[in-house]
């Protein structure tokens, strides 16, 4: 199922949460070392605010960032495989936005992070039902294509990983 069909799935009945349009699309990675991956993830099975989806999105912004919001424009560290580096991890609010947006954060990788050159957008949304739902789309052109392929086999999990552990954090502090 490609984006456009995604998309048209999602909004017209077949799921609960639209997909923010232009997320779509990757580098060419026959002719270059790139990278791409999304993920779609339910994260607040309940009806939150927008302060609360915006606490929750700066609080699990990026995988490894500490135990608190994001500071707008922050570099924190990154670690791949036990190699440190860093990243620039920024949020956008996005309050009454046609598709139901509430909040977009954006990972840089820094020119010494491993997995450099990339980034990870991250679009909070609410679903048709009130939920609130994370898509997540990693892109970027690597150095080799083997850190473009490691980048490839492990960036859907690891944001899929950071989703479920916003969901229970979730589960504690919204929805109780």
């Amino acid at each position: 199922m490609g984006g456009r069909d995604i998309w048209n799935w999602l909004t017209t009945g077949g799921g609960t949460a639209p997909i923010r349009r232009g997320m779509f699309g990757a580098p060419n990675r026959a002719t270059q070392p790139a990278h791409y991956y999304s993920t779609l993830n339910r994260v607040i099975p309940c009806a939150a605010t927008n302060a609360q989806i915006n606490d929750l999105a700066r609080r699990f912004a990026a995988p490894g960032q500490p135990d608190r919001p994001i500071s707008n424009g922050e570099i924190l560290p990154a670690s791949v495989a036990g190699v440190q580096g860093h990243i620039r991890s920024t949020y956008y609010p996005n309050y009454g936005d046609a598709d139901n947006s509430v909040i977009s954060t954006l990972n840089v990788t820094q020119r010494d992070h491993p997995l450099h050159n990339g980034s990870v957008m991250r679009d909070w949304f609410r679903g048709k039902d009130g939920t609130i739902w994370v898509q997540t789309v990693g892109r970027g052109v690597n150095r080799t294509d083997s850190i473009a392929g490691l980048n490839q086999l492990v960036g859907s999990p690891i944001f899929d990983e950071l989703d479920t552990r916003a969901a229970a954090y979730a589960a504690r502090n919204i929805c109780r």
